[in-house]
């Protein structure tokens, strides 16, 4: 009975040891804005990517847009339906290509935390402008709200375009900024009146 007791207390112990050591499955583990390293496998040795650091630009689910144009062409082979594009900034493979297309299991998790920082704190981690910087999109509480002037709102308030070579007559209603999303083109509403354009790409 006692050894019967003991051995089970050793199996108990060495799943539990096993679990710890077994990586969270990529597809889960993996998002975008993440900073990645490609696996060090023959695939990806013999393409000249084994160890290539990036980071996660987006990822495309083939799924939901099969039988079109744009699903990527993938390196490796999944049983999934998650296919990760990573950019790799100033360095490429031999075909001189910087954002490459591959299945989770040929990559590895090196940091996560400003993704998870964001999405704590109600956000959502995504690339913005057109260089694509991942950044931590907060909402705004009042964001959509009509205004005449920013003092009204948490933060802007705008009228979204390019407005400054039109001259309305009448006072200028605009809406509170409902992001902190820093890209596009609209105009600062002040006082009732386009005062500012601004576009940022």
């Amino acid at each position: 009975m006692k050894f019967a007791s003991l051995l089970l207390t050793l199996l108990c112990l060495s799943s539990s040891a096993l679990a710890q050591k077994t990586p969270m499955p990529a597809s889960e583990s993996i998002a975008s804005g993440d900073i990645v390293r490609v696996r060090s496998v023959p695939e990806t040795e013999a393409i000249g990517i084994a160890g290539l650091v990036g980071q996660v630009s987006f990822e495309t689910r083939p799924s939901i847009i099969r039988g079109t144009r744009g699903v990527p062409a993938a390196i490796g082979h999944t049983l999934g339906d998650r296919i990760l594009s990573v950019f790799f900034e100033g360095r490429t493979d031999m075909d001189g290509r910087s954002t490459l297309h591959l299945v989770p299991e040929l990559l590895e998790l090196i940091d996560n935390a400003p993704r998870q920082a964001c999405t704590q704190r109600g956000g959502q981690f995504e690339p913005v402008c057109m260089r694509g910087t991942f950044q931590c999109i907060m909402p705004y509480s009042d964001g959509g709200k009509p205004c005449t002037d920013s003092s009204q709102c948490e933060a802007d308030c705008i009228l979204y375009g390019m407005y400054r070579k039109e001259a309305p007559s009448q006072p200028v209603i605009g809406e509170c900024r409902s992001t902190n999303y820093p890209c596009g083109c609209f105009a600062i509403v002040k006082d009732g009146q386009l005062a500012l354009d601004v576009c940022i790409d």
